[in-house]
């Protein structure tokens, strides 16, 4: 139970930072709106209070708005200053004229902050995984390896999809001696010159993830559920002669994953998150590990 509250509240904890990021995220269009109103490009920055209320359902900045489109009819008459136009949005221009001689670039052209919206991600990572959980800290060192996953979004923020991955561990030295002294033990032999031991996790999940927003930097929460297969790899060498052994057992576990991506084009992300796995087994047995990952998403 001590181990599920621990859990449970990491989890808590990561969705309260990403809530945090998101928020961040919407406040520093409020704060470029107010640095190019106070400059005196009011296109600009009724561009960005728009996306600011895009954002925030609950920010309420149209007397803001207007106030920058009166400025414009005042100092620019007949300037054809484009609103916001969010993903899935119709474009539509404060003031329509015929002349563009004074024409200025929508916000939505000139940065990344929107997206189109996409039906489907699959993604790349790499990273490292850190044993957590006493025994299996005591006996591995830190893991390294990757995945690839796909998943379908239901909408602009909940997607569900599939994911597998695979990581090796490589056990520490005093894992390694007690190896050696219950081969010695068992076999009857003098001595081992030479022993290895690798671990892998192999994770075939399913995968619930939900973004915050549709701009540019898009944080995430979400869950890893399904099976891990668990392969172990033993090889030594004793008088010129060598020796191997392998099992594997397959567990049932899950992660929770707190994450963000960040589009690098209107198709491609940067996509970074951290999970933690929790590899349910008899006993003590049980298998938790800490894992950031970095790697590309494509969306389309």
């Amino acid at each position: 139970m001590k181990k599920l509250s621990n859990i449970f509240i990491f989890f808590a904890l990561m969705c309260v930072s990403a809530t945090t990021a998101y928020s961040q995220d919407c406040n520093s269009y409020l704060k470029q709106a107010t640095e190019l109103r106070d400059k005196g490009d009011y296109c600009q920055a009724k561009q960005y209070y728009q996306m600011y209320q895009s954002c925030n359902a609950d920010a309420d900045v149209s007397t803001e708005i207007a106030m920058c489109e009166n400025r414009i009819k005042l100092q620019n008459p007949g300037t054809d200053c484009p609103d916001y136009v969010p993903a899935n949005g119709k474009s539509v221009t404060s003031t329509n004229t015929s002349s563009n001689r004074h024409a200025v670039k929508s916000v939505s052209s000139v940065d990344k902050s929107v997206t189109p919206a996409t039906r489907f991600k699959v993604g790349l990572d790499i990273g490292g995984q850190l044993p957590m959980n006493s025994n299996f800290k005591n006996s591995y060192k830190i893991g390294f390896g990757g995945g690839l996953n796909a998943k379908y979004m239901v909408n602009k923020n909940i997607g569900v999809g599939l994911g597998a991955g695979y990581y090796t561990f490589g056990a520490k030295s005093e894992h390694l001696n007690e190896l050696k002294n219950e081969l010695i033990d068992e076999n009857g032999v003098g001595n081992i010159d030479n022993i290895k031991d690798n671990f892998a996790i192999i994770p075939i999940v399913g995968k619930f993830s939900y973004y915050f927003g549709q701009n540019a930097f898009k944080p995430y929460v979400g869950v890893d559920l399904g099976l891990y297969m668990l392969r172990e790899s033993l090889n030594a060498e004793s008088d010129g002669q060598s020796g191997s052994n392998s099992s594997s057992t397959n567990k049932f576990g899950f992660a929770p994953v707190i994450g963000f991506e960040y589009a690098l084009s209107n198709n491609l992300g940067l996509d970074v998150n951290v999970k933690y796995h929790e590899i349910f087994s008899d006993g003590s047995n049980g298998i938790s590990s800490l894992g950031v990952n970095v790697g590309l998403v494509y969306s389309f």
